[in-house]
């Protein structure tokens, strides 16, 4: 008894000595590679960084910037692996932000990506993973320095600690379309839908999102253009007659009658452009098109007033109708 009591002291001391010192900013050895003096954070050192940023004139550099500085509550990371997703590209062209508010330019991209936490600008969880050089995945909200940038900052609450099994590249992606695929089944499930359809059905969102649906009854009809990309939801097991081509004759006519036979009434279109009229013409009576993409390159065309049976058009924002809700 006594052993044990003195095991307990002993933890509750260092546990104390932990504590005290996760108040202040702390980094550790990994982050010598920044300034090469340990006595001096990187942040007040003066030292730079290679960032990707987008430029008001639709031009994409690699610039030279400040690493950036970690607040309380924060975490620095040195990243090791970065998506591309739709929302960056959006960020990085498009003129306002998600939240339709003119942008500060120029624009650090990368809303996601996996790294190694270097540093804490203070607070107990940070310290931890810095002491401790933690592999994470995070999400980078900006202005506190994008994915697609050697460091990057993240708040410690919002990293998620990965194992040495998983990769760095498979840690990257760990949030965007995870979160999207969970908060279209959500959507789904609020309106008792059971059959929703999807454009660009063989990306990797795409296949996350037919994995998903099926844990929640949940039908998908998959819209891809292509033997090739037809090949590899099959592949994933997905039945021929849920994958529709649009690029072969007759995809208006497919599309209508399979909606109308799964009463699809929810669409989720990453594509744009003359696709998004198209498919807000076709869903069954009172169906509706969420717009979450623009591959394409082009604006939502055919969209501005409801379809022909009262379909409607509607956007969609990950961050601010799930991230922050």
């Amino acid at each position: 008894m006594k052993t044990f009591g003195a095991v307990v002291l002993i933890a509750a001391i260092a546990i104390g000595i932990l504590y005290k010192n996760s108040s202040e900013p702390y980094y550790n050895d990994l982050s010598i590679e920044i300034n090469g003096d340990k006595d001096e954070a990187p942040w007040n050192s003066g030292m730079t960084m290679r960032s990707i940023q987008a430029f008001q004139n639709g031009e994409v550099k690699v610039v030279e910037v400040p690493v950036p500085k970690p607040e309380p509550g924060y975490v620095l990371i040195k990243m090791k692996r970065a998506p591309i997703n739709p929302s960056d590209v959006y960020n990085a062209f498009e003129r306002k932000t998600y939240g339709d508010q003119e942008k500060t330019w120029p624009v650090q991209v990368g809303f996601e990506g996996s790294g190694i936490v270097v540093g804490s600008g203070g607070g107990f969880l940070g310290y931890m993973y810095a002491r401790l050089n933690v592999r994470v995945a995070a999400a980078i909200r900006p202005p506190n320095g994008g994915s697609w940038g050697e460091y990057a900052v993240a708040k410690a609450m919002e990293v998620l600690p990965v194992t040495k099994d998983t990769s760095f590249e498979a840690a990257s992606s760990a949030f965007v379309n995870p979160l999207t695929v969970l908060s279209m089944i959500d959507i789904a499930t609020k309106q008792n839908v059971k059959t929703i359809v999807n454009t660009a059905g063989s990306s990797a969102l795409g296949l996350q999102l037919h994995r998903a649906a099926s844990k929640f009854d949940i039908k998908v009809l998959s819209v891809v253009r292509g033997e090739k990309n037809a090949k590899i939801l099959s592949d994933a097991g997905v039945p021929p007659k849920n994958i529709i081509r649009s690029d072969v004759d007759g995809f208006q006519a497919t599309f209508k009658k399979r909606c109308k036979e799964e009463n699809a009434l929810i669409a989720y279109d990453a594509i744009a452009g003359e696709m998004s009229g198209t498919l807000l013409q076709n869903l069954p009576k009172g169906g509706e098109l969420w717009a979450y993409g623009r591959l394409s390159g082009k604006s939502p065309i055919g969209v501005e007033k409801p379809g022909p049976d009262g379909q409607k058009y509607r956007g969609y924002l990950l961050v601010s109708d799930y991230l922050e809700s």
